[in-house]
C-alpha cells in the first residue's frame, strides 16, 4: 500500500511541471497589429501595401491587404511604429507616426485612404493669320508716286506703311 502514495506524488509532481511549462510557453513578448484598409466610401482596398517601421530600431515589416482589405502583422516587438499604407495609383498614401503596441496586445488600426487627385494637362495653341508685310505698287511714267497704306492695327497697335518709287 505504500507504493500508491509514492506513485500519486510522482504523478502530481509531473503534472505540475508540465502545467508550468505550458504556462511559460504561452507567455508572449510580441504584439499583433491588424485592421482594414478602405476607400473614402468605406469599400475595401484589395492589394494595399501596409508597412510598419519601428521608430527606435528602424526595423521594417510589410504585408498586403487581402480581398476584403484586411491586413495582419504578427510578432511585432512592442514599441512605437510609423504605419504607411499605399493603395496604389488611384489612392494617396496614408501615414500615421504614432502607432504604439504593447506586449501581448492585439492592436487594431483601420486606414481610410483618400483618392489621389487627377492631373490633366491642356495645351492651347493659337495661330494668327499671316500679315502681308509688302504691297506691290505699279508705277506709271517717270513721276514719283507715293502710296500710303494705313492698317487699323496689328497686335493692337496702329500701323502705317509708306511706299515710294526710287
Amino acid at each position: 500500500m505504500q507504493r500508491r502514495p509514492c506513485v500519486r506524488t510522482w504523478v502530481v509532481l509531473c503534472l505540475l511541471v508540465l502545467s508550468s511549462a505550458i504556462g511559460v510557453a504561452a507567455q508572449v513578448n510580441t504584439a499583433t497589429l491588424s485592421g482594414t484598409v478602405t476607400d473614402p466610401q468605406g469599400l475595401p482596398v484589395k492589394g494595399a501595401k501596409v508597412t510598419v517601421i519601428n521608430s527606435v530600431t528602424g526595423a521594417e515589416r510589410s504585408t498586403v491587404a487581402d480581398d476584403n482589405g484586411r491586413y495582419n502583422l504578427v510578432g511585432l516587438p512592442p514599441g512605437q511604429y510609423k504605419l504607411t499604407v499605399d493603395g496604389g495609383a488611384n489612392f494617396g498614401t496614408f501615414e500615421n507616426n504614432a502607432i504604439t503596441v504593447t506586449v501581448g496586445e492585439n492592436a487594431a488600426f483601420d486606414a481610410k485612404l483618400e483618392l489621389r487627385g487627377m492631373q490633366q494637362s491642356v495645351t492651347v495653341t493659337t495661330e494668327t493669320a499671316p500679315i502681308e508685310t509688302t504691297a506691290k505698287v505699279k508705277f506709271v511714267g517717270t513721276s514719283q508716286l507715293e502710296v500710303a497704306y494705313e492698317y487699323e492695327s496689328v497686335n493692337g497697335r496702329p500701323v502705317n506703311v509708306t511706299a515710294e518709287r526710287r
